[in-house]
Formats: structure tokens, sequence, C-alpha cells
């Protein structure tokens, strides 16, 4: 299912992942694949936001984020499409 990723593309994939679990969400959202991104490569997030630091972005993204009892995401064949 991951072939067409780059190693870096999946890490990031497999962090943003862990971070919807640990929110409890079913499905990744725009928010887990930024802190799967910023998780991978934690100079990231200076590059646009000088100043920030990973731990200020989670906690901002943490507080906008509703918080469910933890659940395990499944990926389903047609979920990470390149098309």
């Amino acid at each position: 299912m991951f072939e067409r990723y780059t190693e870096t593309a999946r890490r990031v994939i497999f962090l943003a992942r862990n971070e919807a679990g640990q929110f409890g969400s079913m499905t990744m959202e725009s928010e887990h694949l930024l802190l799967g991104l910023i998780l991978e490569d934690g100079n990231l997030i200076q590059r646009f936001v000088p100043g920030a630091t990973t731990k200020n972005v989670r906690e901002e993204i943490a507080a906008h984020l509703m918080v469910r009892p933890k659940n395990r995401i499944r990926y389903t064949r047609g979920s990470l499409s390149t098309r």
C-alpha cells in the first residue's frame, strides 16, 4: 500500500496515525498530518513560523481537537491513493 511513498512520507503517515490515535480519532485529519510532519522534522516549523516550537504547535493543535477515548486507526485499501 505504501510502495509509492518515500521513507520519509511513510514515517510522517505513521506518526500522524499515532497522533490521531492519541487524540482518539478514527481518521487522520490535516492536524494529525501537520503533527506528523513536525515530529519527523523538528526544524520544519521554524522555516514557516519563526520563534515557534514543536511543543507550542502541538499545544495549539491539542487545544482545538476534541479528545476522545483512544482508538486504533485502520487503513483501507483506497484511503491512501495517490491519484
